[in-house]
């Protein structure tokens, strides 16, 4: 845009009663249509210096999420995708910073895989494609981790069904994650490195809880402890198996958490107990806490389980 200064001596204008701009300078007169003419001056086209600017940008996002920053790191890695779309040091940065975000209950694992593919998909090379997909799933090792460590912390303090259901929801968001980037890139995710550590979390998480729930029962005994001890138990038991499925091109994690949920219902008919009721005709009968269906039902479990364990082991 042109400068609004006067013709002759180059003096800055000033408008007059909105009719006139006048030069402070030399006092020169200038009409309104040479103002507006001046203002809209002459139709340039303006060169970025776009390399320069995604350099900084980078540096920027880096920057931020060396220090923590993370939300910070992916507006920078917005600005950089805004000017270049396949930019793959951005996507890739952009997908630790925004898989870093997640939280309890606020999982972000599908947009990191998202971003994680579309790098990988605008790499120039086999070679960097197959580096890269490799960072890759040790990101995603990295993140599902953190998360399920958290989860497992809070499960140990309420294994209760809201936690329980939340649970199996973050293990289903990691699966469909890795799902979603699998398909989106044609690659195979090993998940036997990726989740392996899952694994490893949920069984030693397990076992803590089952040692807590059935010193509890233990305490109390009454017919009320046992139930809730068979609900808590139940509740590790799906979380096991949901993390099984997650888990299934790894044996070895999976035989211990079979072995694990095994060893929970065994326990759980072990300290099944019977209390004296009065019926309806006022007579006074034993009524075991774990009905005959209930205890046939996991025995059922028990002996299909141990089958698998017997299969894994072969």
């Amino acid at each position: 845009m042109s400068a609004l200064v006067c013709d002759i001596c180059g003096g800055k204008l000033k408008v007059i009663n909105g009719k006139m701009a006048v030069c402070e300078s030399c006092g020169m007169e200038h009409s309104l249509e040479r103002v507006r003419e001046k203002y809209r001056g002459p139709q340039t086209v303006v060169h970025v210096d776009n390399a320069h600017l995604i350099i900084n940008y980078y540096d920027m996002a880096q920057d931020a999420y060396d220090t923590g920053n993370k939300e910070e790191a992916e507006r920078y890695c917005n600005k950089i995708i805004e000017i270049d779309s396949t930019n793959t040091g951005a996507l890739f940065l952009k997908g630790k910073a925004v898989g870093w975000q997640s939280s309890i209950g606020a999982f972000r694992f599908k947009e990191a895989a998202i971003c994680f593919a579309n790098a990988v998909s605008y790499c120039a090379t086999e070679l960097e494609n197959v580096s890269l997909h490799d960072r890759v799933q040790d990101e995603f090792r990295g993140l599902a981790t953190a998360l399920i460590q958290l989860r497992c912390d809070r499960f140990k303090k309420w294994p209760d069904g809201d936690e329980s259901k939340g649970f199996k929801d973050d293990l289903d968001e990691l699966a469909e994650a890795a799902s979603l980037y699998a398909e989106r890139t044609n690659l195979k995710v090993n998940r036997n490195h990726v989740f392996s550590s899952v694994a490893s979390i949920v069984q030693s998480c397990m076992t803590i809880v089952s040692m807590t729930i059935l010193l509890e029962y233990r305490v109390n005994g009454s017919k009320g402890a046992y139930t809730e001890f068979a609900t808590k138990t139940d509740n590790c038991i799906s979380i096991m198996q949901k993390t099984i499925d997650l888990c299934d091109d790894d044996d070895d994690s999976d035989v211990q958490l079979y072995e694990q949920c095994v060893e929970m219902m065994e326990t759980l008919i072990k300290y099944n107990r019977s209390d004296t009721v009065e019926n309806r005709w006022g007579a006074y009968v034993d009524v075991p806490r774990l009905s005959a269906n209930e205890i046939a039902r996991r025995q059922n479990k028990i002996s299909e389980y141990k089958q698998r364990i017997n299969k894994f082991k072969v």
